[in-house]
């Protein structure tokens, strides 16, 4: 059963908050993975995956097959990091290179979401605001390095990585719902119709 855009979008909105409850449970227990942490990280990232897969349906990224490959490369990242979700959920004390090897997906999967959000940007599919949300989310990385730099291993951190992560995936997932899939015949246009996007980022009548 396929299932549609707008589920897609509530999935990715109401897993936006979990990772920082995984924040929250990883201090508690004394910095170590749980079960418990991974669990609410695999919630996380298939909630994005699910608006990753949304944005390749509206071909936010363009037509192209550089813009189609990015969304899938997006999806392969975050793939290889559920198996690393996964595997804290059964052993949250492994160790070893394998294990580390799916462990770096996680910052790959922030960071190559600058290129997805470039590449949304790029193509101009989305109109307003919903334009840059992308582009929003894959500046978490950057932003919490920034804050790290700033202000060490401090509170400080947390809850501004929380935050923001919360704000931007939310409306990821809300960019997600609002947004209609293309009718066949506006699949090769060059944008979605202004009375269709306006409409989906609230412009319209209600």
């Amino acid at each position: 059963m396929k299932i549609s855009n707008k589920v897609l979008g509530v999935l990715g909105m109401a897993a936006a908050p979990f990772l920082g409850l995984e924040t929250h449970f990883f201090i508690k227990a004394g910095m170590h993975n749980t079960s418990l942490t991974g669990t609410c990280d695999l919630i996380y990232m298939l909630g994005w995956a699910g608006s990753i897969v949304a944005l390749l349906r509206l071909r936010a990224a363009g037509d192209t097959k550089v813009g189609r490959a990015v969304l899938y490369a997006q999806l392969g990242c975050l793939a290889m990091a559920c198996i690393w979700n996964a595997w804290v959920i059964v052993a949250p004390n492994s160790e070893g290179s394998v294990f580390r090897f799916f462990d770096a997906f996680w910052p790959i999967s922030n960071v190559f979401m600058l290129a997805t959000g470039a590449a949304v940007a790029r193509a101009r599919r989305l109109r307003g605001w919903a334009r840059w949300v992308p582009l929003g989310v894959g500046c978490w990385f950057p932003f919490t390095m920034l804050l790290g730099l700033a202000f060490g291993r401090s509170e400080v951190v947390l809850y501004g990585m929380t935050g923001y992560s919360v704000v931007a995936w939310f409306c990821l997932g809300l960019v997600v719902f609002r947004l209609p899939v293309p009718r066949p015949s506006t699949v090769h246009a060059p944008a979605l119709p202004v009375q269709e996007a306006e409409y989906a980022l609230g412009a319209g009548q209600a």
